[in-house]
């Protein structure tokens, strides 16, 4: 999980504070006690808490009521960072209500940014937006310049966490540019940190990874030890989602060490939790469990639940890679209510697909049904928030585009007119020539002829690319047009018919009978997964489009297959169609996991769809030299031969009514097409109009790779955030 870097002094400097206790005046004796605890915030919890009690108790028995508010505020923070929200919000109000009594803008805005990564914790992004507004309201002179990069820091990452990227951005670096300018170097590093877990967040990896190394630079040359754990465990994590596990293991043992060296209880477990899982990523069970033990133990010590949270997701995939059942989902669960405490949603995602699995494994299909409708619904809050960002992107891009190439056309406008500049210039020069001497007449008149043939050569170019730029940007804006009305159009259809339905049950539920009822609750769900599938297939269309990563590596071709069939059973059943795997053997193929569960899963719904009541739909494959072929056989409606060449054509977006009137985008086979042959394959139909189709498509058998070596983690498994704290 990547951290974020909060500002936080040395032992040295803490140990200063602690020392001058015994000489400083009764009077400023609170002052101090506040200092230390805010000091003690992220090395020792307990100590800050004692620290903030002490403080409290000197400033009501000397009726200061500034240090009074401070301590309050203090503590607040010392119990969010623990994860114990409920005991957090009454002191940071306190706090807040005395700044306000006292007029004092300094314990004003601390109380208020306090608040603001309070409510953004708890996923009330509205109101920690008005909250950090009003701090900024206290702050307006140019000496408060540090505080209100400060607070824009914060902003910033409620923007990012919101999905207004841009906007989180443009203040991440307006934050920057401040402490680059009146800031020390580790304030630069601490947010030069911070902009990369942005960037991590947006799986930007590459711009994450150049942040992070920045802010490691800074720490190593200023020598601040302690700084350096939270961009060492960063890094680690970066080279995680890429799966160079080995690499990521260095930097979280490095972040353990640093950990030892101080006494740090939160670097070292970090640094164990990330060499865990690690370890559990490379198959390598045993020796990642006892980190991951070792992780738990140390995070209960300090009651650090976000911790805990990751660690018992862990535990159950072990238990889970170990066919421990009811541990593997005792442990999921537990996760989940960690998760569901620090509204951690990434780690609730990932957690109800795992345990949905493990219920539907145990033949409780109502339960892990209603598993799987979480995760969806979790998944799809996600996916909704970048929905329309996709969206505006593919516009952007295609203005962007029109924008250049109008650029490119006046600049080579702009190069033709210097030329016939030019060229009148040469003219001037040979009637200037024909005066002064006729010697020169031919020499200037062969000048003139091949300036004048390569002006008409250019602008023959010039031509013919304006042409070609011409016939892209048409085909450009035609397949724009064509989204936007699939968009239009399906969307508007499935969901206003889902309105209408909803608006009779709701409004008129006793003119329908129980079966009536059911039958509309059934359409309605038919309903919301066409809609599903088409924002899903949307999504993926347009990453391909924006130039999508591919990440290959040895799958079992068996286990792709029986993990999609397992999500499509539900359909079929619905139309007592008979699904079947007949994959007698198994085998590694060499693919982009993520993309190929994509193609499976769109052609298998495919055939549910074209397939009829008690329908027959059998996936086969076998070898074919250094290919695995995979069939997908059905006895539906077939399609006729003329519409078989357009059904993977882009510029068409072809589709039809399936056999219960089911409605597909048209994005799905084309899809597929580029899916196979980004992966190395190549994808067929063949296909006898009222008999049935097969759809085929081939991958890359992995050499050397057996199925002991798959992956245990579940699908759909993607790394954990952290979570913004009190900056």
């Amino acid at each position: 999980m990547p951290l974020i870097l909060s500002a936080k002094p040395s032992v040295e400097e803490v140990d200063s504070l602690v020392q001058k206790l015994s000489s400083v005046s009764e009077k400023n004796k609170a002052e101090l006690l506040n200092k230390i605890s805010f000091a003690y915030l992220y090395i020792d919890s307990k100590k800050a808490q004692d620290y903030a009690e002490q403080a409290l108790q000197l400033a009501i028995k000397r009726k200061d009521r500034k240090e009074e508010g401070t301590a309050y505020v203090a503590m607040g923070s010392n119990y969010f960072l623990k994860g114990e929200f409920e005991a957090c919000l009454p002191l940071l109000k306190q706090g807040l209500m005395i700044g306000k009594d006292l007029n004092d803008k300094k314990l004003i805005t601390n109380s208020l940014n306090s608040l603001g990564s309070y409510y953004n914790k708890i996923g009330d992004f509205k109101k920690a937006m008005d909250t950090y507004d009003e701090a900024l309201t206290y702050l307006k002179s140019p000496k408060d310049d540090l505080e209100i990069a400060t607070i824009d820091s914060n902003l910033a990452g409620l923007y990012s966490t919101s999905g207004n990227y841009v906007k989180g951005m443009e203040l991440f670096m307006k934050a920057l540019k401040i402490f680059e300018t009146k800031g020390t170097k580790e304030q630069v590093a601490r947010i030069k940190n911070n902009i990369a877990v942005a960037y991590h967040d947006w799986g930007n990896l590459d711009k994450a990874l150049k942040y992070y190394n920045e802010a490691l630079d800074v720490y190593r040359d200023l020598n601040q030890l302690s700084n350096e754990a939270i961009p060492l465990n960063n890094i680690g994590e970066i080279y995680k989602d890429r799966g160079d596990y080995e690499k990521a293991i260095d930097y979280y043992r490095q972040c353990y060490g640093i950990g030892i060296m101080l006494d740090n209880k939160q670097f070292e477990s970090i640094g164990i939790l990330g060499m865990g899982e690690a370890l559990i990523k490379l198959n390598r069970i045993d020796e990642g469990e006892q980190k991951i033990l070792e992780a738990k133990a140390k995070f209960e010590s300090m009651n650090y639940v976000e911790g805990l949270a990751h660690v018992y997701y862990n535990m159950g995939l072990i238990a889970d890679a170990r066919n421990q059942a009811d541990q593997a989902r005792a442990d999921f669960q537990q996760s989940i209510d960690y998760a569901q405490k620090l509204h951690i949603i990434d780690l609730l995602e990932k957690n109800y697909a795992a345990l949905s699995r493990l219920v539907a494994l145990s033949g409780d299909y109502r339960r892990a049904f209603e598993l799987y409708n979480t995760y969806s619904t979790i998944r799809d809050s996600a996916f909704n928030e970048s929905k329309a960002k996709l969206i505006t992107e593919i516009q952007s891009r295609y203005e962007l585009d029109q924008k250049q190439s109008e650029i490119e056309i006046l600049t080579r406008d702009n190069a033709i007119k210097d030329l016939e500049l030019g060229r009148k210039r040469i003219r001037f020069n040979i009637m200037l020539g024909i005066i002064l001497v006729l010697a020169v007449f031919s020499a200037l008149v062969a000048t003139l002829y091949t300036t004048k043939r390569k002006s008409n050569l250019l602008l023959e170019s010039s031509n013919e690319q304006i042409m070609q730029q011409k016939d892209e940007l048409e085909k450009l804006n035609v397949t724009k047009d064509k989204l936007l009305s699939i968009i239009g159009h399906d969307l508007r259809g499935s969901i206003g018919a889902s309105k209408s339905m909803l608006h009779q049950l709701i409004k008129e539920p006793d003119v329908f009978p129980p079966e009536e009822q059911e039958q509309i609750k059934e359409e309605l769900y038919r309903l919301s997964e066409n809609t599903y599938e088409l924002l899903e297939n949307l999504l993926s269309w347009a990453k391909s489009q924006r130039g999508l990563k591919i990440f290959k590596d040895a799958n079992s071709i068996r286990r792709l297959v029986d993990s999609n069939l397992e999500q499509q059973r539900f359909f079929a059943d619905k139309k007592n169609i008979e699904l079947t795997s007949q994959l007698t053997e198994d085998c590694m193929v060499y693919c982009d996991r993520n993309m190929i569960n994509m193609v499976i899963r769109n052609l298998l719904s495919n055939a549910v769809k074209f397939t009829p009541e008690k329908g027959k739909i059998t996936i086969f494959g076998h070898r074919a030299g250094n290919n695995y072929r995979v069939s997908i056989k059905d006895n539906g409606v077939g399609i006729p031969s003329e519409n078989i060449s357009r059904i993977f054509d882009s510029r068409e977006f072809f589709t039809t009514y399936g056999t219960n009137s089911e409605k597909g985008s048209g994005l799905g086979l084309i899809l597929c097409k580029e899916f196979v042959e980004k992966n190395g394959g190549e994808i067929s139909v063949e296909s006898d109009l009222g008999r049935g189709t097969t759809f085929s498509f081939t991958l890359v058998v992995a050499t050397g790779v057996n199925s002991s070596s798959v992956e245990i983690t579940p699908e759909n498994d993607k790394p954990g955030r952290g979570n913004p704290s009190i900056g």
